[in-house]
Parts: structure tokens; C-alpha cells; sequence
């Protein structure tokens, strides 16, 4: 099996690791999608740097990567399509759900 293509780079941090150098919304050809599928099954979370706004469709599209998406019952108004879960520290961008020790100090990110 031929190893997967990443022109990109990660840094490491707490919980997984920053992505710096790719576009998410540009197409994304077999072998670099295959590198991030890769990267997140290794490290378990990736925080794409420098995105920008990904339309709702791109944001989906790229969600499909890792399988089927599964809707939650959480409809925020800010979200922009009822598939995407929004979690912010501030309740009118998002829901405040997931906080723990681990999770208090993400400056790191």
C-alpha cells in the first residue's frame, strides 16, 4: 500500500495536532484525503489553521470523509446548516456542552 501523500504540516499540541498548509476549500485530491484520514485516526483531533469561512456544503462534504453524518437535536440559530454542531464558550454562538478540565484552557489551539 503506497504511503499516503501530506503536503501539509502538524504541529502537536495538547490534544492533537494543528494543520497549517492546505486549503480545505479547494479540492482535495484521494491522497491528501487519505493523509488527513490518516492524521485523525493517529491524533485524534486536527485543528485546520487559516481556513477561512468553509460554505456549509464543503463543511459536510468534508464531515463525509469519516462516514455518514449524524444530525443532533441541537439546532443553534447561528449554525448554518442543521448538521453542523456549533460549540463556542459564548452562548449566543453556540452551545456551552462540552466543558472539562481538559478543555478549560485551549489557548494552546
Amino acid at each position: 500500500m503506497a504511503v499516503a501523500v501530506r503536503p501539509y504540516t502538524l504541529m502537536p499540541i495538547k490534544v492533537g495536532c494543528i494543520v497549517r498548509g492546505i486549503d480545505l476549500n479547494k479540492p482535495i485530491s484521494d491522497d491528501v484525503r487519505t493523509a488527513v484520514i490518516n492524521d485523525v485516526t493517529e491524533h485524534r483531533l486536527l485543528v485546520f489553521k487559516d481556513q477561512g469561512v468553509l460554505a456549509p456544503e464543503r463543511h459536510l462534504e468534508i464531515s463525509r470523509w469519516f462516514g455518514n453524518v449524524e444530525s443532533t437535536f441541537f439546532d443553534h440559530p447561528k449554525s448554518p446548516h442543521r448538521d453542523i454542531f456549533r460549540v463556542s464558550n459564548d452562548r449566543s454562538e453556540g452551545y456551552e456542552l462540552i466543558q472539562n478540565e481538559t478543555m478549560e484552557n485551549t489557548s494552546d489551539l
